[in-house]
Protein backbone atom coordinates (compact mmCIF):
# COMPACT_ATOMS: atom_id res chain seq x y z
CA UNK A 1 0.00 0.00 0.00
CA UNK A 2 2.64 2.16 0.87
CA UNK A 3 4.34 2.57 -2.42
CA UNK A 4 0.79 3.09 -4.24
CA UNK A 5 0.34 6.01 -2.16
CA UNK A 6 3.91 6.73 -3.20
CA UNK A 7 3.53 6.45 -6.58
CA UNK A 8 -0.07 8.86 -6.60
CA UNK A 9 2.42 11.21 -4.54
CA UNK A 10 4.88 11.33 -7.30
CA UNK A 11 2.27 11.99 -10.13
CA UNK A 12 0.79 14.37 -8.22
CA UNK A 13 3.94 16.42 -7.46
CA UNK A 14 5.20 16.40 -11.55
CA UNK A 15 2.02 17.55 -12.13
CA UNK A 16 2.40 20.21 -9.70
CA UNK A 17 -0.86 19.31 -8.04
CA UNK A 18 -1.07 18.32 -4.04
CA UNK A 19 -3.36 15.81 -2.84
CA UNK A 20 -7.21 16.62 -2.67
CA UNK A 21 -7.29 15.46 1.68
CA UNK A 22 -5.27 19.14 1.38
CA UNK A 23 -7.53 21.21 -0.23
CA UNK A 24 -6.79 21.26 -3.69
CA UNK A 25 -9.24 19.72 -5.86
CA UNK A 26 -7.93 17.35 -9.01
CA UNK A 27 -10.18 18.10 -11.97
CA UNK A 28 -11.65 15.37 -14.37
CA UNK A 29 -9.19 16.93 -16.89
CA UNK A 30 -6.24 16.15 -14.33
CA UNK A 31 -7.18 12.74 -13.49
CA UNK A 32 -8.27 12.00 -17.29
CA UNK A 33 -4.77 13.28 -17.98
CA UNK A 34 -3.15 11.10 -15.21
CA UNK A 35 -5.12 7.58 -16.57
CA UNK A 36 -3.93 8.25 -20.22
CA UNK A 37 -0.64 8.72 -19.32
CA UNK A 38 0.40 5.70 -17.55
CA UNK A 39 -2.26 3.86 -20.00
CA UNK A 40 -1.26 0.63 -21.17
CA UNK A 41 -2.03 -0.05 -24.83
CA UNK A 42 -3.44 -3.75 -24.14
CA UNK A 43 -6.10 -2.03 -21.50
CA UNK A 44 -9.20 -1.90 -23.80
CA UNK A 45 -12.23 -1.38 -21.40
CA UNK A 46 -12.85 1.35 -18.86
CA UNK A 47 -14.74 1.03 -15.62
CA UNK A 48 -15.74 3.81 -13.61
CA UNK A 49 -17.78 3.88 -10.51
CA UNK A 50 -20.25 7.25 -10.01
CA UNK A 51 -20.81 8.38 -13.28
CA UNK A 52 -22.44 11.28 -12.48
CA UNK A 53 -23.20 13.69 -15.41
CA UNK A 54 -20.45 11.77 -17.39
CA UNK A 55 -17.80 13.84 -17.97
CA UNK A 56 -15.34 11.23 -17.52
CA UNK A 57 -16.85 8.87 -20.01
CA UNK A 58 -16.94 11.76 -22.79
CA UNK A 59 -13.23 11.74 -21.99
CA UNK A 60 -12.05 8.33 -22.13
CA UNK A 61 -14.69 7.70 -24.89
CA UNK A 62 -12.11 8.17 -27.31
CA UNK A 63 -9.20 5.88 -25.95
CA UNK A 64 -10.68 2.80 -25.04
CA UNK A 65 -13.01 0.09 -26.87
CA UNK A 66 -15.70 -0.59 -24.46
CA UNK A 67 -16.80 1.65 -21.21
CA UNK A 68 -18.97 0.96 -18.41
CA UNK A 69 -20.08 3.33 -16.13
CA UNK A 70 -22.53 2.55 -12.77
CA UNK A 71 -24.55 4.74 -11.47
CA UNK A 72 -26.39 4.69 -8.34
CA UNK A 73 -28.89 7.69 -8.48
CA UNK A 74 -32.05 7.79 -11.15
CA UNK A 75 -32.16 11.01 -12.39
CA UNK A 76 -28.08 10.69 -12.88
CA UNK A 77 -28.21 7.35 -14.78
CA UNK A 78 -30.66 8.51 -17.39
CA UNK A 79 -29.06 11.60 -18.08
CA UNK A 80 -25.71 9.66 -18.62
CA UNK A 81 -27.74 6.78 -20.54
CA UNK A 82 -29.35 9.66 -22.97
CA UNK A 83 -25.92 11.64 -23.32
CA UNK A 84 -24.24 8.58 -24.60
CA UNK A 85 -26.80 6.56 -26.70
CA UNK A 86 -25.18 6.73 -29.72
CA UNK A 87 -21.83 5.84 -28.19
CA UNK A 88 -22.62 1.90 -28.86
CA UNK A 89 -19.63 1.17 -27.03
CA UNK A 90 -20.33 3.07 -23.65
CA UNK A 91 -22.81 1.35 -21.52
CA UNK A 92 -24.05 2.96 -18.45
CA UNK A 93 -25.54 0.86 -16.03
CA UNK A 94 -27.96 1.67 -13.35
CA UNK A 95 -27.37 0.50 -9.52
CA UNK A 96 -25.26 0.32 -6.45
CA UNK A 97 -21.53 0.15 -7.84
CA UNK A 98 -20.55 -2.59 -4.93
CA UNK A 99 -23.27 -5.53 -6.70
CA UNK A 100 -22.84 -4.37 -10.22
CA UNK A 101 -18.89 -4.01 -10.14
CA UNK A 102 -18.80 -7.50 -8.85
CA UNK A 103 -20.69 -8.72 -11.85
CA UNK A 104 -18.95 -6.82 -14.28
CA UNK A 105 -15.23 -8.15 -13.31
CA UNK A 106 -16.61 -11.91 -12.92
CA UNK A 107 -17.68 -11.67 -16.60
CA UNK A 108 -21.03 -11.35 -15.94
CA UNK A 109 -22.25 -10.94 -19.61
CA UNK A 110 -19.27 -8.15 -20.09
CA UNK A 111 -16.37 -8.06 -22.31
CA UNK A 112 -13.54 -7.08 -19.48
CA UNK A 113 -10.46 -9.11 -20.33
CA UNK A 114 -7.98 -6.30 -19.93
CA UNK A 115 -9.20 -3.09 -17.70
CA UNK A 116 -9.06 -0.26 -15.94
CA UNK A 117 -10.94 1.03 -13.17
CA UNK A 118 -11.80 4.22 -12.05
CA UNK A 119 -13.62 4.52 -8.59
Amino acid sequence: MNKIKAFIKLILIKLSLRHPSRGIKVSNEQRAYILLGYKNPSIDTFIETGTYKGDMVEMMKHHFKKIYSIEFYDELYQKAKDRFLDDAHVKIIHGDSANKLKKILSGGGYNTKTCSLLA
